[in-house]
């Protein structure tokens, strides 16, 4: 959906009717999206059930990452940093950018030996990515 029509989906999707059927979770999930945070449409106790009630491995997936996006959003970094490593515990289908996002939340967060942690991760287990940030202050 267009960025323009997504405060007229939010209702749609929090529907009564919608929620006892198959898309309930996808619409939990898209309540999480970037374009629904900038609407204050993120609930977290409704996200949080999607990922643990969801069968769908990836939908679970980008669920976790959602709600790590949106403690970004808030400027929860701690937070952030919390919920992508709980998604590196599992198998994901952009470690590489989950690890990424990781290390800028830690970093963020004031946790530099994580940080530092998550970006030697990248650096050694995807060296073709993209370029890494400079180096933390001493």
């Amino acid at each position: 959906m267009a960025d323009a029509r997504v405060a007229e989906a939010l209702p749609l999707l929090s529907a009564p009717a919608l929620a006892s059927t198959p898309l309930a979770d996808y619409a939990l999930y898209f309540t999480a999206s970037p374009p629904a945070r900038r609407r204050g449409g993120c609930r977290s106790q409704p996200v949080r059930r999607a990922r643990r009630t969801s069968s769908d491995r990836l939908l679970a997936e980008a669920v976790l990452v959602a709600e790590a996006d949106a403690a970004v959003t808030l400027a929860d970094h701690a937070a952030a940093a919390r919920l992508y490593a709980q998604a590196l515990e599992g198998k994901v289908t952009a470690p590489d950018e989950v690890l990424l996002r990781l290390a800028r939340s830690a970093r963020a967060a004031g946790d530099v030996p994580r940080a530092i942690e998550a970006y030697a991760r990248v650096h050694a287990e995807y060296p073709l990515g993209d370029p890494l940030p400079p180096p933390l202050p001493n």
